[in-house]
Order: structure tokens, then C-alpha cells, then sequence
């Protein structure tokens, strides 16, 4: 069993040469003593079966073990009690937690580095509820003793160590009993010698407008990245215009290590004039300890940035080179815009922003080609006479040129409707434009799905007629296996093209088609050839200021437009020359040969058209104007 033994003096002076002792013993704080015994001459005691892990407090008092009236004339017959001495049974001082830090070797580095250090704090080990006091703390650095500390301390700073050298710590703590308790051993090195010392990553940040961000990064003793932070708890940027830091320079906040990246508001020493910044970062650990900066260890070459405050040049020679029928879209084109490429002499062209209008359309990238090229895919025709685009260059750090040409289709085209007559044949309306020569491209098709199918041009499902001026297409091999086929239309004027006709189906009660857009219908009032001489209904009738006539031609003639008045006076003569076939709309101002205006009331108006002293249309309508 075990035991507890203490020992003691008697007290001098003493009454009895026969005396006893009464011991009391407590456990912990306990005020119930565990156990109260009597020993008679003897100095020494005997505590058996202790509980392991616990403090006892002991104390001893004496008495005489024959009493006479001589001894004690006060009636005092033992003495105070002594002391209490604890005693810890199987009990020791507590086990220390330890961490190690190695500190960054003082730069400039040369080859053969040295007076590495490497900071330890300790602390005492969670879940020791049983320990005693500690009155010495031995540190020891690969088994021998490099220091002896006094209660308390919970740091210790170890100099002048090797770099990349491994060393190994641990902590004793001793009690007054000499009782020892060691940490685990920690391990660590000064490996690589600028420890926690980050570096700015290279290329990271090359050119900035507003503000820089700048990442770092951590290089293993091989000089290679790695996701290790060596112990850094937090990194500082710092930017100048001077590489040695001297003068006008700023720093970030300290950012947490693992955030990896800080940035910087443009700081107001850094202009067009001073645009090359230099960069660097230091970091520092948990416990307050602040590396070097990087340059101390890498220098600068590849931590440095320029500032970009001015966008690219202005593109030039902004054109719209062609417009294409959209694939499977009714009257729609695909807009071909070309451009110079744009320069910038700093951080370089990125990119175009497109706009349509009041719209972004796309961003191009930026290439080495001299000229670039976008298409603008299934623009409404019905509208493109109202578009415009722009081309706006911008920079890799986001400077955006404000200023671009602005191109139009000028333009407007529609493709007739196909009227099939079988299954391999159909015709259409000739189109007639001021702005050139008008080409067809006509399509039959077994199936409308056949229709922009690469697949199917291959296995002949289609039949092309390519461009002509025909106003007709036949394909006399074209074969349909039950007699049905689809027909589409397109028209171009030199680069300019229609988008693709309504599909119609062939055979149908006639022929379908899709209902007109108010757009393709003005269309064909204005360019189609007309089949008979027509002259329509004024507009506005009855007017006040202005009227609109509107007659057919289908074959080129003399036109003679009058106005005569109810009594049979020609009143003016509005139109007199020789044109060719197409619609035509004049107008009428109410004002007579001589340009006075004529009075409220009904006039007529009178169409002649003649070739060659014949006759070939004529006509009169009447209307009615209001003063």
C-alpha cells in the first residue's frame, strides 16, 4: 500500500521528557480533518493509503505523556497546533504546452546565412486540474539545458541559431519536491531562412487604373510557391514610385495571411508622369513578430505595376461591310461591321464594346489582326433604318475610349413573297431600288426543317437557284416524295441583303404566307414593280396644306399630273416628265401656276402618261380642300 511519511522537531524549550503527538491530516481543502492519530515519542508519522492525485495538508501538536502539578502551574497541558505543510501524493507540476516560431534570419542574405531565431511560448496543458506549484522552468534545445526561467514565464527568445537546421525544444517544470513534468518535444527550423516572409507573386498585377491589387505568396527553401505561410498570421502591402522606398510611399492594412491578396486605393503621389510603382509585403505572425519587408530578400524585379489613366485610341474606319439573311429567321439579317484595330501604349487594348443603338450588343476581344470583325446576328429589318452602331475600345485595366464613328445600313430590304406554281417552280415580284441591281436567291426545299441544314444542301434536299436576276426558279430534277415542298426567298443589293421571304407551302388552297409587317408592306408599295397603270385616292382628303398622290407605272412613260378646278380650268400642273416603271407618290401644296393659293373648294386631278405620242393610261379622281 502507499504512504505518506513526515517528520518534524519538538519544540524547545519542553516540559516532559515523555511526551505524544496528535496529528491531524486534511485532504485538499477539506475542513473535516480524514484522519486524527496519537504517536507517543517519536518525531516521524505515517500516512497510509493515500488517494493517488490529491493534496493532504498536515499538522502537529504536543502534549506531555505524564502530567504533575509542577508542569504546567497555568493549566496548559499541550501546545498550539503547528503549521500546515501540504504534500502533493503522486502528484507533479504542470505539464507545459509548447509552440515554436522561427523568426526570419536578419537580411541582406549572403551565401551562408546565419543568426536565425526561433521565439517559444508555452503555457499550462488544458485538463490538469490536480497540480502543483511549479518553482522552476528548465528549457532545453535537443536534450540539453539552454536556460532556467523562473515561475511565470511563459516566452523565451533563442538567437543566434543555424538556418535550415532542425531543432528540437521542450519545457520541465519543476515543484519543491523536485517532482519534473515535460512537455511533448516541439520541432522546428529556420528553413527557409525568410520564414514567414511572403513575396509578391509575379504578373499578378502588371497595370491599374483606380487601385492595385496586389497577391503574395509564400517560396519554400527551393524558391518554389508553396501553400505553406510558415506561421504568418498577417500581410502589409507597400507601394512607392521609389525602389528603395525613401519617399512618397503608402501601405495597406494588415490583411489576414491566408486572404492572400490586399488592394490599394491608387495612392495620390502616383500619376501619368510617375505611373511606375514599385510593390512589396511583409507579414507578421500571431504573436505580434513583424518579418522584413520582401525586397530585403527578393528584390523588386517582378514586384512592380504601372498606372493606366488614358483609354485607347478612337477606332477608325468603323464600316458596316455587309448584311446577310439570318439563318431561320424571317426578315432579319446578320450586320458585318469591320474596324481598325485600336492602340494603347500602356497596358494594352482588351477589348470592343458594340453598341446597336442605345444597346450593348457584345464585347470583342482584342486580337493581333490589324482589322477586326464582329457580326451583329438577327437584326430586325423592320427597324434597321432607325439603328446605328458604335465601337468603343477599352483597356485591361477598364480606361474606355468615349468617342466612335456611328455607321448605318442605309439600305432597306425585303424579299417577296414566293408564289409556287408546283412543286419545282415558283415566281415573285421584281423589285425595283434607286441603289442598284437587285439579285434573287431562290430555295425549294422537301421540308422547311431542310432550311439553313448544312446536311441536307449535301444529300440535295434542297434546291438553290444561287444569285440571278430571274424573277422565276425552276429545278426540274428537284424531287418531293409526296408532291409537297417549301419555297424561300432572298433579295441583295450589291453587299447589302434582304432576310429570308415568309416560307410558303406548296400545294395549300393557293399559297400561304405570313402576315406582312407594316414595314415590308411599305416596302413593296415603294420598290415593287407594278402589274397595271393605277392611280390612287390623295392622302390626306379633305387637307389643308399638303397632299399626297400616289399612281402605279408598269411600263416607263410621258406623265403629265393637273389639277383643274370644277369649271374645267386647269389650275397646275404638278408632274410632267418621262419615268420609268415603279410607284411614285407627289404632292400638291393648294397653290396654282403662279403660286397663289387657290380657294376652299373641289378640284380634280388628272393623269396622262404617254410613249411615243400613244396614249398609254389616264385618268382623273377628285379632292377636296379646306381653307
Amino acid at each position: 500500500p502507499g504512504k505518506m511519511t513526515i517528520f518534524w522537531r519538538r519544540p524547545t524549550p519542553n516540559l516532559s521528557s515523555n511526551w505524544g503527538n496528535v496529528v491531524r491530516i486534511f485532504r485538499e481543502k477539506d475542513t473535516v480533518p480524514v484522519k486524527i492519530d496519537t504517536v507517543f515519542g517519536k518525531e516521524s508519522y505515517s500516512f497510509y493509503n493515500p488517494e493517488k492525485g490529491f493534496v493532504y495538508r498536515f499538522q502537529v501538536k504536543e502534549f506531555p505523556a505524564v502530567v504533575t502539578s509542577q508542569m504546567c502551574p497555568n493549566g496548559v497541558l499541550e501546545t498550539a497546533w503547528s503549521a500546515e505543510e501540504t504534500i502533493p501524493y503522486i502528484k507533479y507540476p504542470p505539464i507545459q504546452d509548447v509552440q515554436a516560431q522561427a523568426l526570419p534570419a536578419a537580411p541582406p542574405i549572403n551565401a551562408h546565412p546565419a543568426g536565425g531565431q526561433v521565439y517559444l511560448t508555452w503555457q499550462d496543458k488544458p485538463g490538469q486540474p490536480r497540480v502543483t506549484p511549479a518553482i522552476s522552468i528548465l528549457l532545453f534545445r535537443d536534450g540539453e539545458q539552454i536556460a532556467s526561467l523562473v515561475p511565470g514565464t511563459t516566452d523565451f527568445l533563442d538567437t543566434n541559431l543555424t538556418v535550415q537546421k532542425s531543432y528540437a525544444y521542450n519545457v520541465v517544470t519543476i515543484d519543491r519536491f523536485g517532482q519534473k513534468s515535460s512537455s511533448d518535444t516541439v520541432h522546428v527550423a529556420v528553413d527557409p531562412y525568410w520564414t514567414f516572409t511572403p513575396q509578391v507573386k509575379p504578373n499578378t498585377v502588371t497595370y491599374f487604373r483606380d487601385s492595385v491589387t496586389v497577391e503574395w505568396g509564400w517560396l519554400n527553401a527551393a524558391f518554389k510557391w508553396t501553400k505553406e505561410t510558415y506561421g504568418a498570421d498577417s500581410c502589409q502591402v507597400g507601394v512607392s514610385i521609389d525602389p528603395a522606398f525613401g519617399h512618397h510611399f503608402s501601405s495597406s492594412g494588415w490583411q489576414a495571411a491566408n486572404a492572400g491578396a490586399a488592394k490599394i486605393v491608387r495612392p495620390y503621389f502616383v500619376t501619368l508622369n510617375n505611373n511606375k510603382i514599385y510593390l512589396r509585403v511583409r507579414a507578421k505572425d500571431r504573436w505580434g513578430h513583424v518579418s522584413p519587408w520582401s525586397n530585403a530578400y527578393f528584390g523588386l524585379d517582378s514586384a512592380k505595376a504601372y498606372y493606366d489613366g488614358v483609354p485607347p485610341r478612337k477606332v477608325a474606319h468603323l464600316a458596316i461591310d455587309s448584311t446577310v439573311a439570318s439563318k431561320n429567321v424571317t426578315d432579319s439579317v446578320d450586320v458585318y461591321l469591320s474596324w481598325d484595330a485600336s492602340s494603347d501604349n500602356i497596358s494594352g487594348v482588351k477589348g470592343y464594346y458594340v453598341r446597336r443603338t442605345d444597346s450593348l450588343v457584345a464585347v470583342v476581344p482584342a486580337s493581333s489582326d490589324n482589322r477586326i470583325h464582329f457580326t451583329d446576328k438577327k437584326v430586325p429589318v423592320d427597324h434597321i433604318l432607325d439603328q446605328y452602331w458604335q465601337v468603343f475600345p477599352f483597356d485591361a485595366v477598364g480606361n474606355i475610349q468615349n468617342e466612335s464613328d456611328t455607321v448605318f445600313v442605309e439600305i432597306q430590304l425585303y424579299a417577296p413573297i414566293p408564289r409556287p406554281s408546283s412543286f419545282r417552280s415558283f415566281c415573285w415580284d421584281e423589285i425595283k431600288t434607286p441603289f442598284g441591281t437587285t439579285e434573287y436567291w431562290a430555295e425549294i426545299a422537301d421540308s422547311n426543317a431542310y432550311f439553313d441544314s448544312k446536311l441536307a444542301e449535301m444529300l440535295h434536299l434542297i434546291s438553290q437557284s444561287g444569285w440571278t436576276t430571274s424573277t422565276c426558279y425552276v429545278d426540274s430534277l428537284f424531287q418531293s416524295a409526296d408532291g409537297t415542298a417549301f419555297f424561300r426567298l432572298k433579295v441583295r443589293v450589291g453587299t447589302i441583303e434582304s432576310g429570308w421571304s415568309p416560307i410558303v407551302r406548296y400545294p395549300t388552297n393557293g399559297w400561304e404566307i405570313a402576315r406582312n409587317s407594316r414595314g415590308r408592306e411599305a416596302f413593296f408599295r415603294k420598290y415593287r414593280l407594278p402589274k397595271v397603270f393605277k392611280l390612287y385616292q390623295n392622302y390626306p382628303n379633305p387637307f389643308n396644306m399638303t397632299t399626297n398622290i400616289t399612281y402605279d407605272l408598269p411600263k416607263e412613260g410621258q406623265v403629265q399630273v393637273e389639277i383643274w378646278n370644277i369649271l374645267g380650268m386647269k389650275v397646275a400642273t404638278i408632274e410632267d416628265k418621262m419615268q420609268k416603271a415603279g410607284s411614285y407618290t407627289i404632292s400638291w401644296n393648294g397653290k396654282n401656276t403662279q403660286g397663289q393659293d387657290v380657294g376652299t373648294g373641289v378640284y380634280f386631278y388628272t393623269i396622262r402618261v404617254s410613249n411615243s405620242g400613244q396614249i398609254l393610261f389616264q385618268n382623273t379622281s377628285k379632292l377636296l380642300l379646306l381653307k
